[in-house]
């Protein structure tokens, strides 16, 4: 038994009864037909969707008022490494998509385009900035780059 199979007063509810506020098709309009040539899955661009929290247009749910700022990144460090983040949120999206719908073929295709953006924009950190994780492909040489630089807590950015 999970935490949602009992309500507040005890009861025990389905999982309709506990997903009834959520729509049955997120990633979709409600009553959108899809045809050969029509995108069904609705996604902002990566920018908008990065500050919005979600790619996917059907799941986003404004708080009141409140509109995201844009990032504006002021050094090329930050815009790459802008760059880095916003493609791997892109990535993950889709890939919690495909854990549902593994076999969609557009999200398949989409999940490479945004794989192949990520590659690109964390191989031109890499090489400008150094590694950001234990796999960069310029940790091969002397010396040994992991340890090149200052800190954050000494100072570095």
């Amino acid at each position: 038994m999970n935490y949602y199979d009992k309500g507040i007063t005890g009861e025990k509810r389905s999982m309709e009864q506990y997903m009834a506020g959520y729509p049955k098709y997120p990633y979709r309009k409600a009553g959108q037909k899809i045809g050969p040539t029509q995108s069904h899955l609705n996604l902002f661009p990566v920018d908008e969707g990065f500050a919005k929290g979600t790619i996917f247009r059907n799941l986003y749910r404004p708080y009141k008022n409140y509109q995201p700022r844009p990032v504006m990144p002021t050094t090329e460090r930050e815009r790459l490494l802008y760059d880095v983040d916003k493609y791997y949120f892109a990535l993950h999206e889709i890939r919690l998509y495909l854990d549902v719908y593994p076999n969609d073929e557009e999200a398949i295709k989409v999940f490479s385009e945004f794989q192949e953006q990520y590659i690109r924009a964390k191989h031109a950190y890499e090489t400008r900035f150094g590694a950001l994780d234990i796999e960069a492909p310029n940790l091969d040489t002397s010396p040994w780059n992991w340890t090149v630089g200052r800190w954050p807590w000494e100072g570095g950015k």
